[in-house]
């Protein structure tokens, strides 16, 4: 879909009919919806909740209209959360921020594409996009997503994750996958993408008596293998 459709579809959606003819604006349901052109802060409402939330709106990758849902840029933020804080959200939208698994869910219903971008240590970045993206009603929020394609790869990408459900250390797998690997996500004993884990210096490859897993970094085992990320951006686009 090209931008311009993409545009038209979201001034499309920015109001709604009264019984009247008249229209009166409302907010959009995720950045796909939102007029307009520029990425950053903005407020929405989706289907099926019952307030409004912020979202950060990519406007400027591959056409515009992502919803972020996971960013890391310095670790500023702890990512070892329990259940509650990964379903409701948690971090700052102007910086690092896990959306909520609930708002994911709601967002999702509908088939979306789910796209990964990854910076290195060496600046080198690289991205991945998944179609079919969903994730699963509460309590387990498993994910489902078709085979990637990208820069990234996805031979021992996140599809491998695919069919599970998401874990945190207070509602964790057989194996205590969130424990070893330090973080929150849909483990398949343990990680093969851990983009959750421990933040620590990018490069650098998760040791420690606390983290006894090499894959407790913030990892993509295709692309630098246990190596830990300085970034990790995270969106979804209705299809």
């Amino acid at each position: 879909m090209g931008r311009r459709h993409r545009q038209a579809r979201r001034m499309e959606h920015s109001k709604c009919t009264l019984p009247s003819g008249d229209s009166v604006d409302r907010l959009p349901i995720d950045c796909q919806e939102h007029p307009s052109y520029i990425s950053g802060v903005y407020t929405v409402h989706p289907d099926g909740i019952n307030k409004n939330i912020e979202v950060y709106c990519d406007m400027t990758t591959d056409g515009g209209g992502w919803t972020v849902f996971q960013r890391r840029i310095n670790g500023s933020v702890d990512f070892y959360q329990n259940f509650f804080s990964y379903e409701n959200g948690f971090g700052n939208v102007h910086g690092e921020f896990w959306l909520g698994l609930k708002y994911i869910h709601s967002m999702t219903t509908n088939a979306s594409s789910l796209r990964i971008d990854l910076v290195a240590a060496d600046q080198s970045s690289v991205y991945e996009v998944f179609q079919n993206f969903r994730l699963s009603a509460a309590p387990n929020y498993t994910l489902h997503v078709d085979p990637g394609q990208g820069s990234a790869g996805d031979h021992y990408g996140l599809s491998f994750h695919n069919g599970y459900r998401f874990a945190t250390y207070d509602n964790d797998d057989a194996y205590n996958c969130s424990q070893q690997c330090h973080g929150a996500w849909w483990y398949h004993y343990c990680a093969h993408v851990n983009l959750n884990g421990r933040y620590i210096t990018p490069g650098t490859v998760s040791t420690g008596r606390f983290t006894p897993s090499d894959e407790a970094g913030v990892i993509y085992n295709d692309f630098k293998g246990h190596d830990s990320f300085k970034e990790t951006t995270m969106m979804f686009r209705r299809v």
